[in-house]
Protein backbone atom coordinates (compact mmCIF):
# COMPACT_ATOMS: atom_id res chain seq x y z
CA UNK A 1 0.00 0.00 0.00
CA UNK A 2 2.65 2.50 0.71
CA UNK A 3 3.79 2.20 -2.79
CA UNK A 4 0.42 2.59 -4.38
CA UNK A 5 0.41 6.18 -2.00
CA UNK A 6 3.66 7.30 -2.84
CA UNK A 7 3.17 6.43 -6.82
CA UNK A 8 -0.37 8.13 -6.75
CA UNK A 9 1.23 11.51 -4.93
CA UNK A 10 1.01 11.00 -1.31
CA UNK A 11 3.14 12.20 1.45
CA UNK A 12 3.89 10.47 4.76
CA UNK A 13 3.15 12.71 7.85
CA UNK A 14 6.05 13.11 10.29
CA UNK A 15 5.21 11.81 13.59
CA UNK A 16 4.49 13.49 16.85
CA UNK A 17 3.45 10.81 20.01
CA UNK A 18 3.88 10.84 23.62
CA UNK A 19 2.73 8.94 25.90
CA UNK A 20 1.38 8.59 29.43
CA UNK A 21 2.83 6.07 31.46
CA UNK A 22 1.88 5.05 35.45
CA UNK A 23 3.93 5.84 37.68
CA UNK A 24 5.10 2.63 40.10
CA UNK A 25 8.28 2.77 41.89
CA UNK A 26 8.88 0.06 40.24
CA UNK A 27 9.20 -2.00 36.17
CA UNK A 28 6.11 -3.47 36.35
CA UNK A 29 2.69 -3.25 34.53
CA UNK A 30 0.55 -2.40 37.26
CA UNK A 31 -3.53 -1.39 37.23
CA UNK A 32 -4.37 2.08 37.25
CA UNK A 33 -5.72 1.74 41.05
CA UNK A 34 -1.68 0.30 41.58
CA UNK A 35 -0.27 3.50 39.95
CA UNK A 36 1.26 6.91 42.47
CA UNK A 37 0.32 8.98 39.51
CA UNK A 38 1.62 9.36 36.21
CA UNK A 39 4.03 11.46 33.75
CA UNK A 40 4.25 12.05 30.09
CA UNK A 41 7.20 11.16 28.00
CA UNK A 42 7.95 12.26 24.36
CA UNK A 43 7.92 9.08 22.26
CA UNK A 44 8.48 10.51 18.96
CA UNK A 45 9.38 14.06 17.39
CA UNK A 46 8.30 16.84 19.33
CA UNK A 47 4.31 17.14 20.24
CA UNK A 48 2.82 19.96 22.36
CA UNK A 49 2.61 19.00 26.03
CA UNK A 50 -0.52 20.33 26.54
CA UNK A 51 -2.06 17.80 23.86
CA UNK A 52 -0.66 14.96 25.49
CA UNK A 53 -3.66 13.69 26.85
CA UNK A 54 -5.44 10.27 27.21
CA UNK A 55 -8.81 11.55 26.28
CA UNK A 56 -7.93 11.51 22.16
CA UNK A 57 -6.98 8.12 22.61
CA UNK A 58 -10.20 6.61 24.45
CA UNK A 59 -12.33 8.82 21.98
CA UNK A 60 -10.57 6.77 18.88
CA UNK A 61 -11.21 3.72 20.82
CA UNK A 62 -15.16 4.14 21.59
CA UNK A 63 -15.62 5.43 17.53
CA UNK A 64 -13.67 1.73 16.69
CA UNK A 65 -15.59 0.58 18.94
CA UNK A 66 -19.48 1.35 17.70
CA UNK A 67 -18.38 1.32 14.10
CA UNK A 68 -16.54 -2.39 13.63
CA UNK A 69 -19.47 -4.83 15.14
CA UNK A 70 -16.12 -6.93 15.89
CA UNK A 71 -15.25 -4.91 18.73
CA UNK A 72 -18.69 -4.68 19.99
CA UNK A 73 -19.42 -8.14 21.27
CA UNK A 74 -17.87 -11.43 21.34
CA UNK A 75 -19.88 -13.63 19.83
CA UNK A 76 -21.00 -12.19 16.45
CA UNK A 77 -18.75 -10.96 13.73
CA UNK A 78 -15.63 -11.66 15.50
CA UNK A 79 -12.27 -12.65 13.97
CA UNK A 80 -11.77 -16.13 14.38
CA UNK A 81 -7.88 -16.11 12.61
CA UNK A 82 -5.95 -12.72 13.27
CA UNK A 83 -5.22 -11.82 10.13
CA UNK A 84 -8.66 -11.28 9.21
CA UNK A 85 -8.87 -9.18 12.16
CA UNK A 86 -5.93 -7.31 11.15
CA UNK A 87 -7.22 -6.42 7.39
CA UNK A 88 -10.70 -5.25 9.19
CA UNK A 89 -8.85 -2.72 10.72
CA UNK A 90 -6.54 -1.67 8.11
CA UNK A 91 -9.53 -1.42 6.29
CA UNK A 92 -11.56 0.46 8.91
CA UNK A 93 -8.19 2.96 9.37
CA UNK A 94 -8.30 4.18 5.68
CA UNK A 95 -11.94 4.43 5.21
CA UNK A 96 -12.09 6.15 8.19
CA UNK A 97 -9.08 8.72 7.33
CA UNK A 98 -9.31 8.92 3.56
CA UNK A 99 -13.57 8.36 2.73
CA UNK A 100 -15.49 9.41 5.98
CA UNK A 101 -16.28 12.76 5.53
CA UNK A 102 -16.20 14.23 9.49
CA UNK A 103 -18.39 16.63 11.03
CA UNK A 104 -15.74 18.71 12.98
CA UNK A 105 -13.56 18.78 9.66
CA UNK A 106 -16.49 19.39 6.86
CA UNK A 107 -13.85 16.79 4.84
CA UNK A 108 -11.45 13.71 5.59
CA UNK A 109 -8.58 13.59 8.03
CA UNK A 110 -6.34 12.95 5.30
CA UNK A 111 -7.98 16.07 3.11
CA UNK A 112 -7.40 18.19 6.05
CA UNK A 113 -3.31 16.89 6.75
CA UNK A 114 -2.94 17.89 3.06
CA UNK A 115 -2.71 13.92 2.38
CA UNK A 116 -4.67 13.62 0.15
CA UNK A 117 -6.23 16.40 -2.43
CA UNK A 118 -10.16 15.25 -2.20
CA UNK A 119 -12.52 12.66 -0.28
CA UNK A 120 -12.48 9.19 -1.91
CA UNK A 121 -15.13 6.75 -2.75
CA UNK A 122 -15.95 3.28 -1.80
CA UNK A 123 -14.83 2.36 -5.27
CA UNK A 124 -11.26 3.70 -4.79
CA UNK A 125 -10.79 2.03 -1.89
CA UNK A 126 -11.81 -1.18 -3.46
CA UNK A 127 -9.67 -0.34 -6.56
CA UNK A 128 -6.79 0.03 -3.90
CA UNK A 129 -7.74 -3.37 -2.19
CA UNK A 130 -7.10 -5.23 -5.94
CA UNK A 131 -4.34 -3.40 -6.95
CA UNK A 132 -2.83 -4.66 -3.91
CA UNK A 133 -3.89 -8.71 -4.01
CA UNK A 134 -2.46 -10.81 -6.08
CA UNK A 135 -4.25 -12.55 -9.18
CA UNK A 136 -5.78 -15.43 -8.41
CA UNK A 137 -4.58 -18.75 -9.53
CA UNK A 138 -5.63 -19.66 -13.29
CA UNK A 139 -7.84 -22.96 -13.41
CA UNK A 140 -6.50 -25.16 -16.76
CA UNK A 141 -8.61 -25.52 -19.63
CA UNK A 142 -10.55 -28.81 -20.03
Amino acid sequence: MDRYLQKHGYVTARVRLAAIFPLTGYDKLVDVEDAAGTFKRTVEGSPDPVHISTSYVERHNLTMRMSMRRFTRLTNAFSKKLQNLVYAVGLYTVWYNFCRVHRTLKTSPACATGLANKVHDAAWLVALIDAAAPDPPRMPLR
